[in-house]
C-alpha cells in the first residue's frame, strides 16, 4: 500500500477531534441537533486551519445513517465512503481550476438530480474566491434557492475577493489560527502514534514556523520523521529540514545586540550566511524571537513559544531591554525585511540593520540619535502646571539638534569648498539621522554647481542612490548643508550603470567650462 501523508492520516473525523476551532464545531453541531441547517455555508480563515475538514464533516454528519449529538458515527455505510472519497453524493471542485462559467453551468444543471445514496448533495467548493465574476453571476440564483436536497460549502483563503452578493446568501464562518500550545499538543499526539521521540525544543521550531497552520505543522513533522531514520527527531533534525537559526544562535544574536558586541555580531551574521542560511531567514528568525521576549516582558507566558532549555535566557534578556527598545528593534527589522526585496545586496541590508539595533540600545547613541526630522522640532512653552519631570524631557529632545547647530560653519567661495568639508558635513548629517548617513557615504559629492550639489553612486550600490534620492532623506541633507553654509542648496543624485561612465563625462564637462566658460550653453 502506497505511503499517505500524515496531515491526510491525521484529518479530524468530527467536531470533537477538529482542533482550536471550538466557536465552529459548537455552532455547526447545535445547528444539526436542532435541524436549522442553513443551505450554503462560507468557510474563511488562514491556510491549514480546518476549513475545507470541517466542510467535510458537515457533509458526512448530514448523510449519516447513525448521527450522535450532531456528530457523525464514522461507522455507516454513508461515513466510511465520505473517509474514503468514494461518496456520489459529496462533490468537491477545485475552484482554481474550475473557475469559469461553463463549469458552473455544469454544476447548476447536475443539482437538478437527486441524492443517490445519502439524504443531501454535497458541493464543496474549494478556494471559492478564484472564480470568475460571470462564474459568480451564474452562482447566484442556485445559491439563493437551491434544492430542499442541496447544501454549498464553500472555503476561501481570501473573502474579501468574494462578491458580497454571495456573502449575502451564505452563513459565514471565520476560522482562526490555531494557538501555538493546541498545535504543540496535537503534534505531540500525533508523534506518539507514529512512535516518534520528539524533543520539546524540536516541536518549538516546528510550531513557530507553521505559524498557526496545523497542516503546516503536521506536513513538516512528517518531513522530518523521514529526515530522521531511526524515529529521533531533535532540533538538529528541525533546522536542516527548514534551514532555521535556531533557539540558541537566535538568542546569541540577540545578546550580542544587546552587549554592543560588534565584532562578534558580525562574526555570526558571515557565519550563518557561509552555512547557507537566506538573509530573510535571519532576519524573521530575530523578529520572531524579539516577538516572544516581548510577550515575557508583558507577562503573557501562555503566548509564548520557546523550550524550556531556552525560556531562562530569554527571560534574562526580557530584563535587559525595554519595551520601548523592543518595539524599535522590531520597527527596523521589519523595514529591513521589506528594503531585502529590492537590493541586490542581502548582506549589506542585514548587517546594516543588526548593527544599527546595537546602536539603538547603545546609551551613548540614544542620547547623540535625534528624531527622524529633528530639525522641525517645536518645543512647547512650559506653564506653571507642567511638572518638573516634562519639562526635563522637553529639554533633553533639544541637544541633538544643538549639535548640528554648534558644528562650525563652513563658508562656500569657491565651489570646491564643499568638497574640502565633504566630512564636516557627513559627520553633522551623521548626527541628525544614522540612517541617512550610511546611505549617504557610499556615494561621492562631484561637485557644486548653480547650487546643484551633485552626489555621484556607483554600479555596485544602487540602492543606497534610491534611498537618498527620497523626497524625506533628500530634506535631512539640504537642512544640514543649509544650516552649516548658510546657503540653500538643492541635491541632485547620479548613479552609473557602469564604473567609471559618469566620472568621465564629468571631468569632461568641467574641463570644457573652464576653457570656453560662459560660451559653453548647458542642456
Amino acid at each position: 500500500m502506497s505511503y499517505k501523508a500524515m496531515y491526510r492520516v491525521f484529518r479530524p473525523t468530527d467536531f470533537n477531534e477538529l482542533v482550536g476551532q471550538e466557536h465552529i464545531s459548537t455552532t455547526l453541531k447545535n445547528a444539526l441537533k436542532t435541524d436549522r441547517l442553513a443551505h450554503a455555508y462560507l468557510f474563511c480563515g488562514p491556510r491549514g486551519t480546518g476549513k475545507t475538514s470541517s466542510a467535510k464533516i458537515l457533509a458526512k454528519a448530514v448523510n449519516c445513517l447513525n448521527p450522535i449529538d450532531g456528530e457523525p458515527c464514522n461507522n455507516c455505510a454513508n461515513c466510511q465512503a465520505i473517509n474514503e472519497d468514494r461518496f456520489p453524493d459529496v462533490i468537491e471542485i477545485d475552484a482554481a481550476t474550475n473557475r469559469g462559467i461553463d463549469e458552473i453551468r455544469e454544476l447548476r444543471d447536475k443539482i437538478r438530480f437527486a441524492p443517490a445514496n445519502g439524504k443531501k448533495k454535497v458541493y464543496i467548493i474549494d478556494e471559492v474566491h478564484m472564480l470568475t465574476n460571470e462564474a459568480f453571476n451564474a452562482l447566484l440564483k442556485t445559491l439563493e434557492e437551491p434544492p430542499e436536497y442541496v447544501l454549498f460549502i464553500m472555503a476561501t483563503t481570501e473573502a474579501n475577493k468574494v462578491p458580497l452578493t454571495v456573502l449575502s446568501r451564505c452563513q459565514r464562518f471565520d476560522f482562526r489560527q490555531i494557538a501555538p500550545q493546541k498545535i504543540k499538543e496535537r503534534l505531540q499526539y500525533i508523534a506518539n502514534e507514529e512512535n516518534l521521540q520528539i524533543t520539546d525544543e524540536a516541536l518549538s521550531l516546528i510550531v513557530r514556523r507553521a505559524d498557526g497552520g496545523l497542516r503546516d505543522a503536521i506536513g513538516l513533522l512528517d518531513q522530518c520523521a523521514a529526515f530522521s531514520a531511526d524515529g529521533n527527531v531533535a532540533s538538529e533534525q528541525v533546522l536542516a529540514v527548514i534551514g532555521s537559526l535556531g533557539e540558541e544562535n537566535t538568542a546569541a544574536l540577540l545578546t550580542a545586540i544587546i552587549q554592543n558586541d560588534y565584532n562578534d555580531l558580525f562574526i555570526q551574521i558571515d557565519e550563518y550566511l557561509s552555512m547557507g542560511k537566506e538573509c530573510g531567514v535571519i532576519l524573521w528568525e530575530l523578529l520572531n524571537y524579539l516577538r516572544q521576549i516581548m510577550l515575557l516582558k508583558i507577562k503573557q507566558t501562555d503566548m509564548v513559544v520557546l523550550s524550556e532549555d531556552i525560556l531562562p535566557r530569554a527571560q534574562a534578556q526580557s530584563r535587559q531591554i525595554s519595551l520601548k527598545q523592543l518595539t524599535a528593534l522590531i520597527d527596523r527589522l521589519s523595514k529591513a525585511r521589506s528594503d531585502l526585496r529590492f537590493a541586490e545586496q542581502g548582506r549589506i541590508i542585514v548587517e546594516t540593520a543588526l548593527l544599527e539595533c546595537a546602536l539603538l540600545l547603545n546609551a551613548a547613541y540614544e542620547e547623540e540619535a535625534p528624531k527622524e526630522t529633528p530639525h522641525i522640532v517645536k518645543k512647547a512653552p512650559a506653564t506653571k502646571h507642567t511638572p518638573a519631570s516634562e519639562n526635563t524631557a522637553s529639554q533633553a529632545s533639544v541637544p541633538s539638534a544643538q549639535n548640528v547647530s554648534d558644528t562650525p560653519k563652513i563658508a562656500l567661495e569657491k565651489p570646491e569648498d564643499i568638497l574640502k568639508n565633504w566630512d564636516k558635513i557627513l559627520n553633522a548629517i551623521r548626527t541628525e539621522s544614522i540612517q541617512v548617513y550610511a546611505f549617504l557615504k557610499e556615494g561621492r559629492a562631484m561637485g557644486l554647481e548653480n547650487d546643484e550639489l551633485i552626489i555621484k553612486f556607483d554600479s555596485k550600490h544602487k540602492f543606497h542612490s534610491n534611498k537618498i534620492n527620497q523626497n524625506d532623506n533628500k530634506k535631512i541633507i539640504e537642512s544640514v548643508i543649509e544650516r552649516l553654509t548658510q546657503r540653500k542648496v538643492r541635491l541632485k543624485i547620479y548613479y552609473e550603470e557602469k564604473d567609471g561612465d559618469f566620472a568621465a563625462k564629468y571631468d569632461l564637462a568641467q574641463k570644457a567650462k573652464e576653457v570656453f566658460g560662459d560660451i559653453l550653453e548647458e542642456e
